[in-house]
C-alpha cells in the first residue's frame, strides 16, 4: 500500500472519530436542552405570582444564553407601556448605565405606540432581530445618540427581541442584547423556552380572572341578599304603618284630632313606598339604558327656590330645625333660564338632599350651582353630616351599595339614590363624585355639560292651589275608563265636588261604545290594561271615528315606552299611578278649559 493511500485512509479514519466526537456532543447537548425545557416546564407550575415568573424567566434566559444581556420586561395594558422587571449581564456597568440614562435601568418604562404593539404580535413568540439596535428595540424612547453610547459601554453586538403572547394577549417581552462577536446559537431552544414562558403567564392570567370573578360573584351575591333583606324591611315598615292605622281610623271611638293625625301618618308611608317603587322603576330603566334626557326651558333659580322651600318643610317634619339649609344662585332670574332635563336634575339634587338631611344631625346644608368657565354647570350639595370613609366612596355609587350595609344600621333607605344619580349624569353627559371625611360631613359635586342658555321666557307652571271645590265643571261631561273600583272610587269623590257629568266604562270596549253613542264627551280618562280590550286599542278606534276629542292615559305602567305609545295614540295627556291629586286637577282643568 503506497503512502498516498494510507494517508487517506488516515484521514478517513480521522474524520470519522471527528464526526462522531460530534454527534455525541450534539447529542448531549440536545439532552441538556431538552432536560432544561422539561424542568423549566415543572418549574413554571410551581410559581404563584406573576411577578416571580418575569423574574425567572430572567434568570433562566441568562443562564441560557453565554455572553449575553437579558432584559425582562412586563406589560402593563391600561398604561400602553413596558416595565422593566429583569436584567442580566450588566454587572460592574450599572452606575455607567444610570449615568448615561438618568435613571435605575429597573426603573425605565417604554410607551409603546399602535404600529410597536402590530409588530410585537406579528412576531408572537419569535426571536425577531432589531437592524436599528437598542433604539429600535425600546421604540424610539431611547435617543439614538443615548443608545449608540449604552452599546459602545456594553460591547452590543446584536439585539433580538422575542414577545410573551397567547390568546391575543401580551403579557411582556424579552430583550436579548450579544456581546462582541458572540451570536445566538440556539434560537430554538430560545423560543420553546418563551411559548412555555406565555403559557405560564396566560395560567396566570386566566387562574387571577377566575379568582377575580369569583369574588365579584360572592360579592354581588353579598349585596343581593343584603339588598332584598334591606328591599322587605323598607316595605313592610310602611306597610305595617298604613295596615295599622287604618284599622285605628275603623274604629268608632277615634276622635276628629287623631283622625286628621293617623291620615296623614298613612300619606306619608304612601309617600315612602311611592318613592321606593320610583327607586325600583328608575334603576331598572338605567340598567336597560332606557333613560333618555328630555329637554326644556325652566329657571334653574325657581328649581333651587323650590328645593329650599320643599326641604326647609322636610327638616322641620324630621325635627331637624337647628340645621341651616342654605342655597347659593350663581346668576340672576333671568340668566338662569336653561334647556336641559329639567326632571333628572330635580331628582339627583332630591336625592343629594335627603342623603344630607338623613345623615346630618346638627350644623348646615349647602346646595346649589356655578357656572364654569366652558360654559357647564357645576351642582353641589354640602352637608356637615356623618361623613363618607374613603374606602366606601368609590362604591357608593354602585348599586345596592351604602356607607352602612349592616343589619344593625342606623338609617334606613333602599341604596338606590346614588346609583340613579350617577345613571341620570351619565345620561346628561355629566359627572358625580364625592368629597369626604368621616365625620366631617360630604360635598357631592355633579357637572351637566351643554346646557344651553336661552334667553327666552319660561312657561309658567299652571296653578294647582285650587281646590276641587273651587271648580264648576256642570256643563262638562268625562268618561272615566278604569277596570279598578277603588281607583273609580276615587276620581268619582275627587270630581263630584265640581259638579261634572261623569260616566264609567270598565272594559275598552265600553269606553268605544260610549264615545260613539254619546253626542258630547269633553274628555276620557283612559287606563291601559283593560279587560276584552287594552286601552291603546280603545284609543286608536275612539280617535278613528272622534279625533278631536282629548284623552289622558293614567297607568302603572312608568316605562318611558309606555309614554311613547301614548303619544304615538294620539293621546294629549300622560299621568302614571299613583296620580298627584293636585296635578290631575290642573291637568283635567287644562283641557275642559279648551272643550
Amino acid at each position: 500500500m503506497n503512502a498516498d493511500k494510507k494517508i487517506q485512509e488516515l484521514q478517513s479514519k480521522i474524520e470519522e472519530l471527528e464526526s462522531r466526537i460530534l454527534y455525541a456532543g450534539e447529542a448531549e447537548k440536545y439532552q441538556e436542552q431538552l432536560e432544561f425545557l422539561t424542568n423549566t416546564a415543572l418549574d413554571f407550575l410551581g410559581q404563584t405570582d406573576q411577578s416571580d415568573i418575569f423574574e425567572y424567566i430572567g434568570e433562566k434566559l441568562f443562564e441560557l444564553i453565554d455572553d449575553a444581556i437579558v432584559i425582562v420586561n412586563s406589560f402593563d395594558e391600561a398604561a400602553m407601556e413596558l416595565h422593566v422587571r429583569y436584567i442580566g449581564g450588566v454587572d460592574g456597568v450599572v452606575d455607567k448605565i444610570v449615568g448615561v440614562l438618568g435613571r435605575q435601568p429597573l426603573q425605565q418604562n417604554v410607551t409603546l405606540t399602535e404600529d410597536a404593539m402590530q409588530k410585537m404580535f406579528e412576531s408572537s413568540n419569535k426571536l425577531y432581530l432589531f437592524k436599528g439596535g437598542l433604539h429600535e428595540s425600546s421604540d424610539g424612547s431611547i435617543p439614538k445618540p443615548v443608545a449608540s453610547t449604552l452599546e459602545d459601554l456594553i460591547h452590543a453586538n446584536e439585539t433580538y427581541g422575542i414577545t410573551f403572547e397567547r390568546g391575543g394577549q401580551l403579557y411582556g417581552t424579552a430583550t436579548i442584547i450579544t456581546k462582541g462577536n458572540s451570536r445566538l446559537e440556539d434560537p430554538k431552544v430560545i423560543e420553546g423556552f418563551i411559548f412555555q414562558c406565555s403559557i405560564a403567564l396566560y395560567r396566570k392570567h386566566m387562574e387571577a380572572e377566575l379568582r377575580k370573578a369569583k369574588k365579584e360573584a360572592e360579592e354581588s351575591d353579598k349585596l343581593k341578599s343584603a339588598f332584598l333583606a334591606n328591599m322587605s324591611h323598607e316595605v313592610r315598615t310602611p306597610m305595617n304603618g298604613i295596615m295599622g292605622l287604618a284599622h285605628l281610623l275603623a274604629s268608632p271611638d277615634i276622635g276628629s284630632d287623631a283622625q286628621q293625625e293617623y291620615v296623614q301618618l298613612i300619606l306619608n308611608s304612601g309617600d315612602v313606598l311611592i318613592s321606593l317603587l320610583d327607586d325600583i322603576m328608575d334603576i331598572s330603566k338605567i340598567e336597560a339604558n332606557q333613560v333618555v334626557a328630555i329637554n326644556e326651558d325652566f329657571h334653574l333659580n325657581e328649581l333651587i327656590m323650590e328645593l329650599q322651600g320643599l326641604f326647609s318643610s322636610e327638616l322641620e317634619m324630621k325635627g331637624k330645625k337647628e340645621i341651616q339649609l342654605a342655597h347659593v344662585l350663581s346668576l340672576d332670574d333671568p340668566s338662569s333660564l336653561v334647556n336641559t332635563d329639567r326632571i333628572k336634575i330635580r331628582q339627583i339634587l332630591v336625592n343629594l338632599l335627603s342623603n344630607a338631611i338623613k345623615f346630618t344631625d346638627t350644623g348646615r346644608i349647602e346646595f346649589g350651582y356655578r357656572l364654569q368657565q366652558d360654559k357647564s354647570f357645576l351642582f353641589y350639595v354640602s352637608d356637615t353630616g356623618i361623613g363618607i370613609s374613603p374606602e366606601k366612596q368609590k362604591s357608593i355609587f354602585e348599586r345596592f351599595v351604602q356607607a352602612d350595609d349592616t343589619l344593625s344600621r342606623q338609617f334606613g333607605g333602599s341604596g338606590l339614590g346614588l346609583s340613579i344619580c350617577k345613571g341620570f349624569v351619565d345620561v346628561l353627559d355629566g359627572k358625580i363624585w364625592v368629597e369626604s371625611e368621616t365625620g366631617k360631613g360630604a360635598n357631592f359635586y355633579f357637572t351637566i355639560p351643554d346646557v344651553n342658555q336661552s334667553g327666552k321666557t319660561a312657561e309658567q307652571p299652571v296653578n294647582q292651589g285650587l281646590k276641587a271645590s273651587d271648580r264648576n265643571w256642570e256643563d262638562k261631561t268625562i268618561l272615566i275608563v278604569e277596570d279598578d273600583h277603588i281607583n273609580y272610587q276615587l276620581l268619582e269623590v275627587v270630581l263630584k265636588r265640581t259638579r261634572v257629568n261623569l260616566l264609567h266604562a270598565v272594559t275598552g270596549m265600553d269606553a268605544v261604545k260610549f264615545c260613539l253613542e254619546q253626542p258630547k264627551i269633553d274628555l276620557v280618562l283612559m287606563d291601559v290594561q283593560l279587560p276584552e280590550m287594552n286601552g291603546f286599542e280603545a284609543i286608536k278606534l275612539i280617535k278613528q271615528s272622534q279625533p278631536t276629542i282629548p284623552i289622558i292615559v293614567q297607568t302603572a305602567n312608568s316605562m318611558n315606552e309606555e309614554k311613547t305609545r301614548a303619544d304615538e295614540a294620539g293621546c294629549q295627556g300622560f299621568m302614571t299611578k299613583p296620580i298627584s291629586l293636585n296635578k290631575f286637577m290642573s291637568e283635567v282643568d287644562k283641557f275642559l278649559q279648551k272643550a
